[in-house]
């Protein structure tokens, strides 16, 4: 496997839960590539995840479509706070699938891709 290279990009969202009720067990879609400053062949991203709990702690997770939740990156956030972390994701056909143990918001902005 080669290695991608990551450039900044204008920060721009991509995505956010709350309006479509949450993420939760099922793996979310989201695209990537060919948004914003993001070209269109991109295989990587650096994405800054915002998760919003209610009363339960969890863990949500970034990875490729094409693969499990375990092969992508990790955020655990406690109950009843607001968390942000910026990950590194591989990207499976210009998207990247964002899963979450326990239900949550999850909002996703893109700043840098490869």
């Amino acid at each position: 496997a080669g290695t991608s290279l990551v450039s900044t990009v204008d920060p721009l969202r991509i995505f956010d839960s709350r309006s479509v009720g949450g993420v939760g067990q099922v793996a979310v879609p989201v695209q990537v590539a060919g948004l914003g400053g993001v070209p269109a062949g991109a295989t990587s991203a650096m994405l800054a995840l915002t998760l919003v709990t209610g009363e339960q702690a969890t863990s949500v997770f970034a990875h490729p479509c094409n693969e499990g939740y375990g092969s992508g990156n990790a955020v655990a956030v406690q109950p009843n706070r607001v968390t942000t972390a910026v990950v590194p994701v591989r990207l499976s056909g210009g998207q990247v699938c964002i899963t979450s143990i326990k239900p949550a918001n999850v909002i996703v902005d893109v700043v840098g891709a490869g």
